[in-house]
């Protein structure tokens, strides 16, 4: 596989989703654990902000920047 990076002069954002399980349990706690994963990884990857979508509830349950 090859590693490619894009260049722009635009802000990139990186949009994740998941539409076809429920979400992953009823309380908060997995996202807390995905937002801090998120947070620690941004600061060294191409994105300004990181989503994570959820089509089931059909909202945004991260949103790291």
């Amino acid at each position: 596989m090859k590693n490619e990076s894009y260049g722009t002069k635009y802000p990139i954002e990186l949009v994740t989703y998941f539409w076809r399980e429920v979400t992953p349990a009823p309380n908060t706690e997995w996202i807390e654990d995905m937002n801090r994963a998120a947070q620690q990884l941004l600061p060294a990857s191409p994105f300004r902000r990181i989503w994570l979508y959820d089509g089931w509830t059909e909202s945004v349950v991260i949103l790291a920047s």
